[in-house]
């Protein structure tokens, strides 16, 4: 998959593998194709603008990962609280979040 007609520059050719054919061979996602490239090409094109880049789409990967965590521990709450022998602990839970209204209803953590 290797293209030797490389775009707007060389800095990638210097490379045994270019990010791209890395990427696309591992059926990487955008956000982590993105960090892998701006990582592997700072020293020879971007430097410290290229750091960066790579640094925002890692905390956008971050925070999805976050979001998806956050969604997964709300959705076991949900359904624990409908047990009612877990009620306790869903409440204990809530009740140790400094964030959370008195009713735990409308928990904005």
């Amino acid at each position: 998959m290797t293209d030797k007609n490389q775009v707007g520059g060389d800095h990638y050719k210097k490379m045994k593998i270019e990010p791209v054919e890395y990427i696309a061979k591992n059926g990487i996602g955008f956000l982590e194709g993105n960090i892998i490239k701006y990582v592997s090409r700072y020293k020879s094109k971007g430097g410290l603008e290229d750091l960066k880049k790579a640094k925002h789409y890692l905390d956008l990967l971050i925070n999805e990962e976050i979001e998806k965590l956050t969604d997964h521990a709300i959705q076991n709450l949900e359904e624990l609280s409908q047990d009612e022998s877990a009620k306790r602990t869903v409440n204990w839970l809530y009740a140790n979040c400094t964030d959370c209204p008195n009713d735990y209803v409308n928990c904005s953590c």
